[in-house]
């Protein structure tokens, strides 16, 4: 079987859906598929990230995506892919896209979260917690199979590993470690600045913050390290978060790809949005106890953030049942169980 990839592997949100993808590819790769990835010219990171795990990378030239459906024919036709499946997870692409890429394969998987678009899909796979279907309802085509809920949230298997055990005790809130990571590039500096309102605002917490290679802001970090010495570590290109998350006691950051990263191992979050296509996402898992979310990164002032974050440290019973309920939802498996599916359709 052999599996091409095209992904939105930019700035911020394209991060986080090109770490998703490699999961899928990484479980199809052990099962002896050939595996290929499809991007425009992005950041070092994610290059370096395809490549690492011996995916096939193949780059498109960094501009608009009007004609992209052409480019990626094109990459195809040069490189001679004859693909099984081809897996789009791309916010700009849709059913127009997909239509003219739907002769090069025999298959065709969309991932989305947005249900804001049409798609031309076999499958369409949403790892939404609380996603039924229902919305793409009117957006897929008859026959489609919509893969919906948490349980197909794509993870690499270093998180199903690092899985907290649920009774696990919490430090008292003024001793927390609070595990801050605000995407791959955090181009707005939300890293620095949200790690030193708790440095400062909380004098025992300790901040464990991840960047991306080509985050642009690091003296910042390194300035929070000088003045507040073991309570700030910092770290960048990191080789293994799900290691590096497990050290921690909670998180703060945006959602993503991340959300379901820190719910398999037992990490309680609370979220501030750094786009507006995550506010909706964000406020359901919120209803649903699965987070705290305090509103847009931009937006929040330096007061009202401390205040909503002292309320979270504080809550040692919603902590805890967040940690319950994220543990329940994301149990590692979801690249597994979407790979056998893959294979049993063709």
């Amino acid at each position: 079987m052999n599996v091409c990839f095209r992904v939105d592997a930019g700035p911020n949100i394209g991060a986080g859906h090109l770490m998703r993808c490699l999961a899928l590819a990484d479980e199809l790769a052990a099962r002896g598929a050939g595996t290929a990835f499809i991007c425009r010219a992005g950041g070092a990171d994610e290059a370096d990230a395809v490549v690492a795990r011996r995916h096939r990378l193949f780059t498109l030239p960094a501009e608009p995506v009007a004609g992209d459906a052409r480019q990626t024919l094109d990459a195809l036709s040069a490189q001679a892919l004859e693909p099984d499946w081809i897996v789009v997870d791309h916010y700009q692409l849709s059913r127009e896209w997909e239509r003219c890429l739907v002769p090069k394969t025999k298959r065709m998987l969309v991932i989305d979260d947005l249900a804001d678009r049409r798609h031309e899909s076999d499958v369409l796979l949403d790892p939404t917690y609380g996603e039924t279907g229902a919305r793409y309802r009117d957006l897929v085509p008859p026959g489609c199979r919509c893969l919906c809920g948490s349980r197909y949230a794509l993870l690499r298997p270093q998180f199903g590993l690092q899985r907290q055990p649920p009774e696990r005790r919490l430090p008292p809130a003024d001793q927390m470690t609070v595990h801050v990571f605000f995407g791959s590039f955090d181009a707005e500096n939300h890293t620095a600045r949200f790690s030193r309102l708790l440095l400062q605002g909380f004098g025992s917490v300790r901040v464990c913050a991840a960047v991306g290679r080509a985050y642009a802001y690091p003296q910042q970090l390194q300035q929070l390290a000088s003045e507040f010495g073991k309570r700030f570590s910092w770290e960048a290109g990191v080789a293994d978060m799900a290691a590096h998350m497990a050290d921690c006691n909670v998180a703060l950051g945006a959602p993503g790809g991340a959300t379901w990263e820190r719910a398999c191992i037992g990490l309680p979050a609370a979220y501030l949005a750094v786009a507006a296509n995550q506010i909706a996402i964000v406020e359901r898992l919120r209803d649903r106890g699965l987070c705290a979310y305090f509103g847009a990164a931009q937006a929040i002032d330096d007061s009202a953030f401390v205040a909503a974050m002292r309320r979270f440290l504080s809550d040692t019973s919603a902590l805890h049942a967040m940690r319950t309920l994220g543990m329940k939802a994301v149990d590692g498996r979801g690249a597994r169980r979407v790979a056998e599916i893959l294979e049993e359709s063709l």
